[in-house]
């Protein structure tokens, strides 16, 4: 799985700048270059997750590198929210919507690294909550 990671994951998303594109072709190629606060928060997770199963160093030095790109580039410090798309030079874009990001990917991608209870989702621990209904 590593291996994969290693090579199709992080490694082909990047199109030499730094940060995650948003998408790209078959063979690795991006597609769009924008940055997406979602993108990023589920490769946190996805790290994060991965590193917990493994034990594979690799994870945990992908996952140190993520937020550190997180902390740079996508918090905005002033007001404590993510910005939401960041251009291929990491500059803010509002075209997909303008505004801040939603608080549901932030919250994941800030929590399930640090509670091996919760997963690889909140949803199930939400649903299980007695006062869920």
């Amino acid at each position: 799985m590593s291996e994969w990671w290693e090579n199709c994951g992080i490694q082909n998303t990047a199109d030499g700048a730094p940060g995650i594109c948003y998408t790209t072709g078959w063979d690795g190629k991006p597609i769009v270059h924008d940055r997406m606060h979602w993108t990023l928060a589920e490769a946190i997770n996805t790290s994060a997750t991965l590193y917990r199963v493994t034990e594979e160093n690799c994870f945990a030095k992908d996952y140190q590198m993520l937020m550190e790109y997180l902390d740079t580039y996508v918090l905005e410090h002033e007001h404590g929210s993510w910005y939401h798309q960041l251009n291929e030079k990491n500059e803010l874009l509002g075209t997909v919507w303008p505004g801040k990001s939603d608080l549901y990917h932030a919250f994941q991608a800030t929590l399930i690294p640090y509670n091996p209870l919760v997963g690889v989702s909140i949803a199930a621990v939400i649903a299980k909550h007695p006062k869920v209904k």
